[in-house]
């Protein structure tokens, strides 16, 4: 069984390579996704339905690459600190949020997903206020 370090690190090749149906495998059935609701597509997330509205509602508002600069692996949870860079579609400003995700992951499934940004700034990209 991978551990969760590994388990996080393929999420993130198998979302930057846009393999979705790939990424659900290994995604627990009762996953939770939390990002603040400040953003169009924040919110609470639950399952596999929860997921799919949340990129759902993402992706016609921004392309963006996540890059992530270090790990920090604690048991079943990994923080992921990083930068996602990238364009708002609706006003094509560019932005360049820093990030951590915390992950947890369980039984080599990722059963939670809190996510966070530097949110101001991503309001701004999005011409809905902020920095």
């Amino acid at each position: 069984m991978p551990t969760p370090l590994e388990t996080v690190k393929r999420a993130y090749a198998l979302l930057a390579a846009q393999d979705v149906p790939a990424y659900f495998a290994l995604l627990d059935p009762a996953v939770e996704l939390r990002q603040t609701a400040q953003l169009p597509w924040g919110g609470q997330h639950q399952g596999y339905a929860g997921v799919q509205e949340f990129l759902t509602a993402m992706q016609p508002l921004i392309a963006a690459q996540v890059a992530i600069t270090s790990f920090i692996e604690a048991g079943d949870a990994v923080c992921a600190i990083g930068h996602t860079r990238g364009t708002a579609l609706q006003t094509q400003q560019p932005f360049d949020c820093r990030l951590v995700h915390v992950w947890t992951v369980r039984n080599g499934l990722i059963t939670r997903l809190e996510a966070y940004i530097d949110t101001a700034a991503m309001r701004h990209a999005l011409g809905s206020g902020g920095a």
